[in-house]
Order: structure tokens, then sequence, then C-alpha cells
């Protein structure tokens, strides 16, 4: 194993630059060296490359020179930061660099000169920077995505960081004839494929008297009285007649799919008792059926929560009190709400395991640029989160709400995200509501479903829950 002196000038900055490294480099087979300037001047070792990581006057015995970009200075945490002039090199997107200098990399003398900031281009996708900053966000308290620059950049179908992480891997594996390798992730398989159902709704129709008062509702307020009768006819056949199949109730079909295949997945439920009580006595015959395989319970806060500790805190204690026997608890926000200056902290304060919320709802794809479990960062006080993050990638509304896509459209573009994700060993996680298998949800919903079980039978990948890939993850790094 190659051993690596990462030597940093920046003291300002030394929490988050450490936090970064360590972060880009943990799923690596090298051993990497974090040091200040100072301290690395007192060190008596032998390092098979030093990293001098700031500025090209800086007086350091290194190999190679990673120049510094602007965002760790003065302007930290301001909008003057986000960087809006995207350079490329090699097809490789370049969000950070010296402006002073006018080259991408270059040889002088007998150091190598790297003008590309994959340590701040990391830490400003990793953290939600943009997000913090600019602090803009939708009813239901997700980030502005017009605001995004990565999609205002069209690079939202691209692993961004891991892209970057692994240019600068082989980069020194080339110039140093290294052999710098991934470390074996998942054993014998390329990646992980983690199958995921938010349960927001358990059947299409309420509770008799829940039921009335929504009909009423939709007959006097909406003035729809078309639906009205809709729901009536629908609600007599389903739920009294039990002569049509509730198109919400999907859990058998699901867990007879992924039985059959040798699948697991996760199932996240609501404790915010509006579209059914957890103590509800066909949740707790769900649960059961859920329970016989190797699957996940997880919970799935409500609205408000992603910002608002109380309310977390209520209906998480309502989840636990009516899902007994979880241990560690895997999350995701109701509505891909998130807020990057709360969310994470709120979620560390009560234990959560790891968090799968990370995702534009308008575009399935790399929100973070990164397709691997990781530890967040707490922009606001400086330090590491407790809790990990699966980025989520694929959400069924995206796809056929927001993208527009029909089955075609919808099977060539998660190929190519699978494609991306098997390239960098990483974790593709898919979200599909059991409540959008139906033709009622979308004419295209149920054949993509079924399509994507039997394609991921075809790749060498393990389909598994949160909670598993979690524990694999821990135990290899």
């Amino acid at each position: 194993m190659k051993h690596i002196a990462f030597i940093y000038f920046n003291e300002a900055f030394k929490n988050q630059i450490e936090y970064t490294v360590n972060t880009i480099f943990q799923d690596y087979e090298v051993d990497v060296l974090i040091v200040s300037a100072n301290d690395f001047k007192c060190l008596n070792q032998i390092f098979d490359l030093v990293i001098s990581y700031g500025n090209i006057r800086d007086d350091i015995c290194a190999n190679m020179i990673l120049l510094e970009g602007p965002l760790f200075s003065k302007e930290y945490l301001t909008l003057k930061s986000i960087p809006t002039d995207i350079q490329s090199h090699e097809g490789l997107p370049v969000f950070f660099m010296n402006s002073d200098e006018d080259y991408f990399t270059k040889s002088v003398e007998n150091k190598f000169i790297v003008n590309i900031d994959i340590i701040q281009a990391s830490f400003f996708f990793l953290t939600c920077y943009e997000e913090y900053v600019i602090n803009e966000y939708d009813m239901y308290g997700r980030f502005n995505i017009e605001k995004s620059t990565l999609y205002i950049h069209d690079l939202l179908n691209r692993p961004v960081v891991n892209e970057s992480i692994q240019w600068f891997v082989d980069t020194i594996n080339l110039k140093y004839n290294f052999n710098i390798k991934k470390k074996n992730l998942w054993g014998e398989k390329n990646f992980q494929v983690l199958l995921s159902h938010d349960v927001d709704v358990v059947s299409k129709y309420l509770t008799f008297l829940r039921e009335i008062r929504l009909q009423l509702s939709i007959l006097l307020i909406d003035r729809k009285p078309i639906e009205v009768l809709r729901r009536i006819k629908g609600y007599i056949a389903t739920e009294l007649c039990k002569i049509e199949k509730d198109p919400c109730d999907t859990f058998n079909m699901i867990l007879t799919m992924e039985k059959s295949k040798g699948y697991n997945s996760s199932f996240y439920f609501m404790a915010d008792g509006k579209g059914y009580s957890p103590a509800n006595k066909k949740v707790k015959e769900i649960l059961k059926q859920i329970s016989y395989g190797k699957n996940e319970i997880g919970f799935h806060p409500g609205l408000g929560t992603s910002d608002n500790e109380n309310l977390f805190n209520k209906e998480f204690m309502i989840f636990k009190k009516n899902f007994r026997g979880i241990g560690k608890v895997g999350v995701r926000q109701h509505y891909l709400s998130f807020n990057a200056q709360k969310t994470w902290s709120i979620q560390e304060k009560y234990g959560i395991n790891y968090d799968t919320t990370l995702c534009f709802p308008e575009r399935a794809g790399f929100k973070g640029g990164y397709c691997l479990p990781y530890k967040p960062y707490d922009l606001k006080n400086d330090r590491i989160i407790d809790t990990w993050e699966i980025p989520l990638i694929v959400m069924d509304g995206s796809l056929m709400q927001y993208m527009k896509l029909d089955f075609t459209g919808s099977v060539k573009y998660i190929k190519e995200l699978i494609q991306k994700v098997e390239i960098h060993k990483g974790v593709f996680v898919l979200l599909w509501h059991n409540s959008a298998i139906s033709n009622e949800y979308n004419i295209h919903s149920r054949d993509i479903f079924q399509w994507f079980y039997d394609y991921i039978k075809t790749c060498n990948c393990d389909v598994t829950s949160g909670e598993d890939i979690i524990s694999k993850y821990e135990r290899t790094i």
C-alpha cells in the first residue's frame, strides 16, 4: 500500500480540508496522512508521495502541488463563493481553480502541478453548500433546482464528485507509476442497488368517516361531483364488495417479486397520522408481511420535519412506539423535503443511522454529484455529522411526472445512470412508491417497475436494503 502525505497551508479551513480528504480517499487502497505544513516539518517519515495543497509559492518539499481554489477564503459561505464560470479539462468539469494560473496541469522541474481543486469541488457538493448559502426553498421545503450549479450546467446526470476523485487518482497513478485501486467494497459484486418504497398511503381510500369528510370536501369546496361519484363507486367496489383491487395496496405484489428474485428492500413508513395511522390494523398486517424476509422498516418523516426538530421528534416517538424492535433507523424525508442548514443535524440528534433523501424530484440523477455513502458535514458548526447519507438517484415521479418520460425514455435514462454508478462501484438508489405501480398512477409505471426488477437481475450487483448497505460499507472502509 502506498503512503501519501497530504500537506495543507490554509489552517483556517483545517476541518473542511481534513473532512474532504478523508472522505474522498476512504474508498481507495492507500494510506493518507493529512497534516498542516507546520506539523509536517516536524515529521521524520518517508512517504511514497507528498502532495502540497495551497499556493504554488508555498515552500514545501513536495512531489505534487494541488493548487487551492477560491472557496476557502474570506468569501466562504457567501453568494460570491458559488462558482459560475465552469471550465472543462479532458471532459472533466472544473468548478474551482487558481485563476492566477492559466493551465490545468503542468510539470515544473521535479514537481507536477494540478490546477483543478477537487477538494473544494467535493466539499461544495457533498455538503449541499449552495443550498445552505442561497437558502431558497419551495412550499414543500425543497431547494430551488434552478439555482443548482449542476442543473444550470446540465450535469445532474453525472456523479461529478466521483469523476473528479477518480481523475485525480488516475493522474497520480499515471504520473508516479502507482497502482492505487478502489477497495473491494462489495465483495464479488460491482455495485449495490438499494430498493426502497416510501409508504405515503396504504390504501387509496380512507376509513369510512374520513372518506365521507374527504368526499364532502371534494364536492363542496373543489366542486367536482364527477370525482365524488368515481370515488364512491371505487370505495364500494374495493372496500365493501371486495371485487376490485386497491391500486395502492401493492405490497403483496412487491414482496412476491422481490422474494422470487432474491431481493431485499427498504419500506419507509409515516407517523404523521394524515394518510394512515401506524396503529391501523391494515398497517400491522403489512408490517407482518414485510418482516418475513430481510427487508428493512424505515421512517418517513412528514412535511415540516426537515427543518423543525420538535415536529420530527413528535413523529419519531410515534414511529418508535408503533414499529417496535427496529434497531438502527434509516430515513427518507417526505416529498424529498430537505434543508441543508438543519435536516442532517436533526436526524443525527435522534440517532438516525442513514438518510436517503438527497435528490431533486424534478430530475433523477446525482444531486450531490456522488453515488456512495458518506458522512455529511455541518457547515454551521464546522464538524462531521454522525449519520450516513446514501444519495437517492431515481424516484418514480421524477421520470414520469416531472421529466415526462415514457417507457422507452425511462429505460434508457435509468440504464445510463446505472452504468455510471457501476463504473464507480457505487450505490444505485431507487424509490418506487407502493402507490405508484398501477396504471391509474401512470400508464408506463407498472411496466417500468417490472422492467427494472428484471434488468438488475442481469447486473453484477446486490439488491438489498439501506441498512444492509451501510453495514457492508462500514465493515469495508
